[in-house]
């Protein structure tokens, strides 16, 4: 069995091939050793799939290092359910332990909810992705804030989120059904801490829409033929752990059997994330381009210019994300991973000066 190191890097950091590495949902490239789908041209499923569609590379790449030298995992910080459950399928090929075809069935799951399909309804809050979120909560307030272990945190999340998905893939191989996972947690002894901070969320994002700001948008419709005027909500540092897969599925607050449709959640000032529910044929295209344009033009103002290489696709370093992964379909635009100089009042005028532009009516 080959020895394995873990690595954390900045999401959006772009890689260089490296047999001793194998870059997992990060890199920005797509190939041996390097599987990643957030670049321009890179593939329309998320890392999960491509672990299973590479395992003979990942095994060949694992065998070809000298005896004794392990194989370093680098994937993003904070990872997320993509990340890892492509950890746990490596991890899993390299054991020979790996269960088909249902960790093909997880990998399908997984790649919806990469799209954003994390939709909650108020009278079944308790899905695999909601129980693995707040798992990977409960590690991070456990995890000890080493500082001379930054990644300690991330490396927790890992294992705690690998735990929960080898449970998922062995209900599926064990013939339960996708759909039957809910019932399946909510009766499990084991998830008792992850079930009940589930529950206390839904409270938390009752409050959060008490204190939300509720909009209607006209957003355009991927097809080039006109807009759509649907519901969002605007908010500033969310207590909800999973406050957008509450909205999506709080068809009653917003009066929409489509739930909130758009949302823009500020998670600090100097991150805020925008997207659309995927599925609709709306989309965010023109957005993040624009937020772009303005945080290099603050930046300039600033005298505090980004340094480095280009990242695949854009212009410049650590660029506003868009949402050009042909998974994302821009549903998604996210702020740079080091963080935004535009203040969210400066965010929120360019999102209206976008919609004025991009969205007829």
């Amino acid at each position: 069995m080959t020895d394995l190191l873990y690595r954390f890097v900045p999401m959006g950091a772009t890689a260089a091939p490296d047999p001793r590495r194998l870059w997992l949902d990060v890199g920005n490239r797509f190939g041996p050793g390097l599987i990643d789908h957030h670049q321009p041209d890179g593939p329309d499923r998320c890392t999960a799939a491509l672990v299973l569609e590479q395992e003979a590379t990942i095994l060949a790449q694992a065998q070809a290092l000298p005896a004794g030298e392990p194989l370093e995992i680098v994937t993003h910080r904070q990872p997320d359910l993509d990340a890892i459950t492509a950890t746990y399928f490596v991890e899993s090929l390299l054991h020979g332990t790996l269960s088909r075809p249902a960790a093909d069935r997880w990998a399908a799951a997984v790649c919806a909810v990469d799209r954003g399909h994390t939709r909650l309804e108020p009278d079944r809050p308790i899905t695999p992705y909601a129980v693995f979120l707040a798992c990977l909560e409960l590690a991070r307030q456990d995890a000890d804030p080493d500082p001379a272990q930054p990644d300690g945190t991330s490396l927790a999340a890992v294992r705690a989120g690998q735990r929960f998905v080898a449970w998922v893939v062995g209900q599926l191989a064990a013939g339960v059904g996708l759909d039957q996972l809910g019932a399946r947690l909510a009766a499990e002894p084991a998830w008792a801490a992850p079930l009940d901070l589930v529950r206390a969320d839904q409270g938390r994002y009752r409050r959060d829409l008490a204190r939300a700001e509720r909009l209607t948008v006209a957003l355009p419709r991927a097809t080039g033929e006109g807009g759509e005027r649907v519901p969002g909500l605007w908010i500033a540092a969310p207590e909800s752990l999973l406050f957008k897969a509450w909205a999506r599925g709080d068809r009653a607050g917003a009066e929409d059997p489509r739930g909130f449709v758009f949302t823009a959640v500020e998670l600090s000032p100097t991150r805020v994330i925008l997207s659309v529910a995927p599925g609709l044929g709306l989309w965010l295209n023109g957005l993040g381009e624009a937020l772009e344009a303005a945080e290099t033009a603050q930046r300039r103002r600033l005298g505090r210019p980004r340094r480095g290489e280009p990242r695949p696709g854009y212009a410049g370093p650590d660029p506003w994300y868009d949402g050009r992964s042909p998974l994302h379909g821009y549903t998604i635009v996210d702020a740079p991973h080091g963080g935004t100089l535009l203040a969210p009042a400066q965010v929120r005028a360019v999102f209206a000066q976008w919609l004025a532009g991009a969205s007829p009516n």
